[in-house]
């Protein structure tokens, strides 16, 4: 957490993991947390437990592991939080890339129709996972902190120096 509040200007960040979870969890998992404290903006980052624990990776999976994230962005929106990111799932050796970039991709069109921010982790490739094709390594772990964090840098700045004219 210190890391990202030294890292985002004009901002207090609080990490809340949820290890292990799966999506459709986290909106349960995340109730009181979102109760308890009031947030302005939220990030939404999961990992790929949804993709693992399928058998069989087709439309319908990808259909309803887009729609439990996107419900997490819908609980933060219940919650009034007025700006919502969606974290793209990263690289795993264990998924098929093919139905990885379409769950991003899915994603990503979702994020767009619903008002909510994308952030693109395909910059995460086989060096930066741990030996299990999983985890990921301190370079895979910067890679989506730096994503995270410059655009949220990028919204204080546009939503601080943005002019309307009328």
């Amino acid at each position: 957490m210190t890391e990202f509040n030294d890292h985002v200007k004009n901002a207090n960040v609080e990490l809340k993991p949820f290890p292990g979870a799966q999506a459709n969890q986290l909106t349960n998992r995340s109730r009181t947390v979102l109760e308890e404290n009031k947030y302005d903006v939220g990030v939404v980052h999961v990992g790929i437990n949804d993709l693992l624990n399928r058998r069989n990776l087709n439309d319908d999976v990808l259909n309803d592991i887009c729609d439990d994230i996107m419900n997490m962005g819908f609980r933060c929106r219940n919650y009034n939080i007025g700006t919502i990111f969606i974290s793209g799932i990263a690289y795993s050796t264990r998924i098929d890339v093919f139905f990885l970039n379409r769950l991003n991709k899915k994603l990503q069109e979702a994020c767009l129709i619903n008002g909510f921010f994308f952030i693109d982790n395909g910059a995460i490739c086989e060096q930066d996972l741990w030996e299990d094709g999983i985890h990921l390594e301190d370079s895979g772990k910067n890679i989506i902190a730096n994503n995270v964090i410059n655009n949220l840098n990028h919204f204080l700045f546009m939503t601080k120096h943005l002019v309307w004219n009328i």
